[in-house]
């Protein structure tokens, strides 16, 4: 994580965070999510840039699977979800998001993924704009000690948007509530809660 001192105390820092992980099966995920305020937090522009290459194992729908099917195939994917927002009223924020996310399956040749016969095996984008509303009380984003973080946010895939999919999502945060309680100089409490709902086809 890098951190880049703001020029009033009062103003909450910049960061970037930058994620990467593997695993002994030689699968491999990074992530890199840039925070950024500008105009004494007039303006909040947050993104995340994914990417994965992940091989693994299918062996068939349902519970009755047998190892026998195992069938090796590996993941690729990409994702950019992007969130611009102005500051309206003290600590509420509105604006618009964007999420867009390409994904490619290379199966065993000859197998069952491959005939694209299976949900989930075809390659795909997904590609869909939406509007956020956040109010954000915390005193400090990285080091919380008290305040509520709220965010409602929307998307809506389409063709238009080049989406090979259709279907939109209503979420909080997708809900992510989260309420913090100072209990000591070096103790908080928090409570969160998740929501999201989608509708849509294929």
């Amino acid at each position: 994580m890098r951190f880049f001192e703001p020029p009033s105390s009062d103003i909450r820092t910049n960061s970037i965070d930058f994620i990467a992980f593997g695993s002994i099966k030689e699968q491999y995920k990074a992530i890199v999510t840039p925070n950024l305020y500008f105009k004494d937090e007039l303006y909040h522009l947050n993104f995340s840039m994914a990417g994965a290459l992940w091989p693994a194992n299918y062996y068939g729908i349902g519970n009755d699977t047998h190892k026998d099917n195992k069938e090796k195939y590996e993941s690729k994917s990409f994702s950019i979800d992007l969130i611009f927002e102005r500051k309206f009223e003290d600590k509420i924020y509105l604006g618009a998001n964007y999420f867009l996310s390409y994904g490619e399956l290379d199966p065993k040749e000859g197998g069952v993924l491959e005939s694209n016969e299976i949900v989930g095996s075809e390659d795909g984008l997904m590609s869909g704009p939406g509007i956020v509303v956040t109010l954000d009380t915390r005193d400090n984003e990285n080091d919380t000690r008290s305040g509520t973080f709220l965010n409602f946010r929307s998307n809506w895939f389409r063709p238009a948007f080049g989406s090979d999919y259709t279907f939109e999502i209503i979420a909080w945060e997708p809900v992510s509530a989260m309420h913090l309680i100072q209990v000591n100089g070096l103790t908080s409490v928090w409570m969160s809660a998740l929501w999201m709902t989608g509708s849509g086809w294929c």
